[in-house]
């Protein structure tokens, strides 16, 4: 969809460049998939995030700024999931003890980093996927041999949060919502997200179909990209609608929104599958990141933006759950004949 807007965008060179990064997204994650298992998977990503560590050690006095990237949530974001990386990693029973050292002493650096960044949001989630990866791996792992048991609590625990948030929601005068935002650091326009987001049905609602076309609105020559830009950051900075779902309406309308939902349905329900095939440590990873970035979503543009480790973790699980690389040891079998 993103490749067809160039036919219609007012600026189809920014639009081809970015559609062909999106599209290098199914092609190396298929890459991936076919030649690599999940643990080697996530082992080489604990290689990068090692690289990228070592990479911002001097940046170090900078990294409340964003260091070597241009924002500092973008910072706190690409180091949430390496903290996560390296402890899934760490706690991984199935990789080997080199491997395993490598992601225990990543894992502290990266979460440091991601700290340094000053992040509200990311700091919680990277709590949340902690406390979560301890938990599968201290209780999880074990409650998965008994037959029925995992699915038995999965479904008392959602219809817990169920109950739990009717209740929260039927209260008369509740202030629990401003007052967890306040908690994080946010305000309730979500640090002038909201602004930006009535910016965004303003100009949906011109090309509510097909949208204005892949960057086709955040560009120097649009007057209100720049003004947004301007209240909220700097002039001639390129920012974004902080919502990956007004990201794309905008650009590609309700039908490029539609091919988007779609596209987290099917990941979703693939990384739920492959979860309840085999809750590993390493499937349960993947299963947190899906969850992550589908938060992110609401507040932030990077699921839909070309090519990140953000969109890769989304993926990975959707894409492990076909079994691509698994090794089969071909040949070994023949035929034994016995007489009594």
């Amino acid at each position: 969809m993103a490749l067809f807007s160039v036919f219609w965008t007012p600026y189809p060179g920014d639009a081809l460049r970015s559609s062909i990064l999106q599209l290098m997204i199914p092609l190396i994650m298929v890459t991936l998939t076919i030649r690599l298992r999940p643990t080697e998977i996530l082992r080489v990503l604990t290689f990068a995030a090692a690289g990228a560590v070592l990479y911002c050690i001097p940046y170090f006095s900078t990294l409340q700024y964003g260091g070597p990237l241009p924002q500092k949530n973008l910072l706190a974001y690409q180091f949430m999931f390496a903290t996560l990386i390296c402890l899934a990693t760490a706690l991984n029973p199935h990789e080997k003890t080199a491997y395993r050292l490598i992601g225990v002493g990543t894992f502290p650096l990266a979460f440091l980093i991601q700290f340094m960044a000053d992040s509200a949001t990311s700091l919680v989630l990277s709590l949340l996927g902690i406390f979560v990866l301890l938990t599968v791996k201290v209780f999880w792992v074990g409650v998965s041999t008994v037959t029925h048991l995992r699915s038995t609590l999965l479904t008392s625990i959602v219809v817990a949060a169920l109950a739990v948030a009717i209740l929260i929601l039927s209260m008369p005068q509740n202030s629990f919502i401003a007052d967890f935002l306040g908690l994080v650091g946010k305000d309730p326009t979500l640090t002038g997200r909201t602004g930006i987001w009535e910016a965004a049905e303003y100009v949906s609602a011109q090309h509510p179909w097909f949208g204005i076309g892949l960057d086709g609105f955040w560009h120097p020559n649009t007057g209100l990209a720049q003004t947004l830009s301007e209240a909220n950051h700097a002039r001639g900075a390129k920012i974004s609608f902080h919502s990956a779902f007004w990201e794309v309406r905008v650009h590609l309308g309700y039908v490029g929104l539609a091919c988007f939902i779609l596209g987290i349905i099917w990941a979703g329900l693939r990384t739920v599958q492959l979860w309840l095939r085999d809750g590993s440590v390493v499937n349960s990873t993947f299963l947190l990141f899906f969850f992550i970035v589908t938060i992110t979503c609401f507040t932030e543009s990077y699921p839909a933006g070309a090519f990140s480790t953000i969109i890769t973790a989304f993926y990975l699980g959707a894409f492990a759950y076909f079994d691509f690389g698994a090794r089969k040891k071909v040949g070994q079998a023949r035929l034994i004949e016995t007489r009594d």
